[in-house]
C-alpha cells in the first residue's frame, strides 16, 4: 500500500517534467507532437479535436519549450490543459517512484504505448486524476493493474475499509452513427477541394442515411455532393447519399467575426451553434478567416446513435472481467465529451423525478453487478486561478473542481460506509 502528497508545487515542475521525459523518452512525446501539429497542418479542420483529444501531449510540447527557453516552466498556467498536464506529471511520476521494477516497466509501456495510439493520453490521465482522488481523501492505494498486469485498476484502504476501484474514460465516440475523427477527415477532403465563399458564412446541413464508415469511396461521393451545394451549382440534393442544404449567415453577428474569429474555443463554437441555428451536437467541422469567410459542416445521420447501449454493453463486461467480487467495487466512468454543465443537467432532472437514461443504466448495472458498491460518472471541470496578497505576498492558487454524479447500489452491503461515501468529489490544486 502507499500514500504520498497529491499537492502540485510549481517549484518542482521543471525537474518533473524532466522525470517523465526519462520514463518514455524525449523521442516519444516528440515524434508524437510532431504527428499532431503535422495533421493540423495538413488538414486545418482538426485543430479544435486534436486539441481536445491530444491536449496533455500538445501542451506537454509547449511546456517543455518553454522550459528550454527560459529554464522555468510556466505559471500559472496558460491553458486547462497545461494545468491538467501540470497534474497529470506530478502525479505520474510520484506513482512510477513507488511502484516495483516490474511495475515501472508496465507503466513506461503504457505511457508510450498512449502517446503511439489514437485514443492518446486520456485513459492514463484519468487513473492519475483519481489515484490523486483516493489519496487526497485519505485512502492507501495499491497499484494492483500496474503490478500484477490484469484486473481491477487500484485497491483502497482506509480505516479498515478495501474497495477495489476501476477506471473508464469513455471515448466520445463510442455508439455514434458519427465518429469525429471520421468526420474532420471528412472536412478536410472538403475544404481542401471546394472554395470557401469570401465575405459570407455558410452552413451546411448533411443528412446521411446511416453510418459515416470513413471508406474513401463513401467520403468521395459526399465531398462531390458538398461541393456542388458549396459552390452553388445545385441548391439542394437528396439522394441515396445524402441530403445536403446550404443557409448563409453574416459574419459579423457570428464568433466568425473579424474581433472573435482569432480566439474561438470550441464550447463558444457549440453555444453559437444552438443559439442561432439549432443545433445541438458537435457534429460539426469547420473552417474560417477572421472577418472574411467561415464554412461550418454539420453532420446528422437518420439512424439513432447507441451511446448508452454501447456504454452499458461495454461497462457490464468489464465489470464482470475486471473485478474481483470479493470486495466492493468503485467505478470510476469519465465520459470525454461531456461537460460539467450537461453532468449537472442529468443531475438536476433525476432531482426533479424525471429518470434519463444514464440513471437507469446504472441501476441495471448496479442490479448485475451487485459486488458494485458505486459507480461515479465524471466530466473535465473548471480551472481557476485566484490571486491573493497576504503580508504583501501574492499568493497564485489554481484549481479545477469537476463535478461527479454518483450512483450508490443501495443494496449493497457497505451501502452506507462513510469513507467510501464520501470518495467522488474530484478536486485537484496548487498554489504558489
Amino acid at each position: 500500500m502507499v500514500h504520498f502528497t497529491t499537492d502540485l508545487d510549481p517549484a518542482e515542475l521543471p525537474a518533473t517534467l524532466r522525470q517523465m521525459t526519462g520514463i518514455v523518452g524525449w523521442d516519444i512525446w516528440r515524434r508524437r507532437i510532431e504527428s499532431l501539429k503535422a495533421h493540423t497542418n495538413a488538414n486545418p479542420p482538426l485543430q479544435l479535436y486534436l486539441q481536445d483529444r491530444h491536449g496533455l501531449e500538445l501542451a506537454f510540447g509547449d511546456v517543455r519549450r518553454h522550459l528550454m527557453t527560459t529554464s522555468r516552466c510556466p505559471w500559472p498556467p496558460r491553458s486547462a490543459e497545461e494545468y491538467r498536464l501540470c497534474s497529470f506529471l506530478a502525479t505520474a511520476v510520484r506513482v512510477h517512484a513507488n511502484l516495483s521494477a516490474q511495475g515501472r516497466t508496465r507503466f513506461a509501456g503504457a505511457i508510450r504505448n498512449a502517446l503511439k495510439k489514437e485514443f492518446g493520453l486520456g485513459p492514463i490521465a484519468f487513473e492519475m486524476v483519481i489515484v490523486a482522488q483516493l489519496m487526497s481523501r485519505g485512502f492507501d492505494v495499491e497499484f494492483h493493474d500496474l503490478e500484477s498486469g490484469g484486473g481491477f485498476d487500484f485497491l483502497a484502504r482506509r480505516d479498515g475499509l478495501e474497495a477495489e476501484v476501476e477506471c473508464k474514460h469513455v471515448s466520445a465516440d463510442i455508439g455514434r452513427q458519427i465518429h469525429r475523427r471520421k468526420l474532420q477527415d471528412l472536412g478536410g477532403m472538403l475544404l481542401s477541394t471546394a472554395k470557401c465563399p469570401e465575405g459570407d458564412g455558410l452552413l451546411l446541413r448533411v443528412t446521411l442515411p446511416g453510418r459515416l464508415t470513413g471508406n474513401m469511396e463513401q467520403q468521395r461521393a459526399l465531398v462531390e455532393r458538398m461541393g456542388a451545394v458549396m459552390s452553388g451549382e445545385a441548391e439542394f440534393i437528396d439522394d441515396a447519399v445524402c441530403a445536403v442544404a446550404a443557409e448563409r449567415f453574416a459574419l459579423h453577428d457570428s464568433p466568425f467575426s473579424a474581433s472573435r474569429g482569432d480566439k474561438l474555443t470550441m464550447p463558444d463554437i457549440e453555444q453559437y451553434l444552438r443559439a442561432a441555428h439549432g443545433i445541438e451536437n458537435a457534429h460539426t467541422v469547420l473552417n474560417w478567416r477572421p472577418g472574411r469567410a467561415a464554412v461550418l459542416v454539420n453532420v446528422q445521420s437518420q439512424k439513432p446513435d447507441r451511446v448508452l447501449d454501447e456504454l452499458f454493453k461495454h461497462l457490464k463486461a468489464d465489470t464482470k472481467r475486471q473485478f474481483s467480487g470479493k470486495l466492493p467495487g468503485l467505478l470510476c466512468v469519465h465520459l470525454a465529451d461531456l461537460t460539467q454543465q450537461q453532468l449537472r443537467d442529468l443531475a438536476d432532472l433525476d432531482q426533479s423525478g424525471t429518470v434519463t437514461g444514464l440513471q437507469r443504466m446504472a441501476s441495471t448495472l448496479l442490479q448485475k453487478r451487485p459486488h458494485l458498491h458505486s459507480i461515479a460518472v465524471t466530466a473535465d471541470g473548471e480551472v481557476q486561478i485566484t490571486r491573493q496578497r497576504h503580508n504583501g505576498r501574492i499568493t497564485t492558487s489554481v484549481q479545477e473542481q469537476g463535478p461527479s454524479y454518483v450512483f450508490v447500489n443501495p443494496e449493497h452491503p457497505m451501502a452506507d460506509a462513510q469513507p467510501l461515501g464520501e470518495l467522488f468529489h474530484i478536486n485537484t490544486k496548487a498554489a504558489a
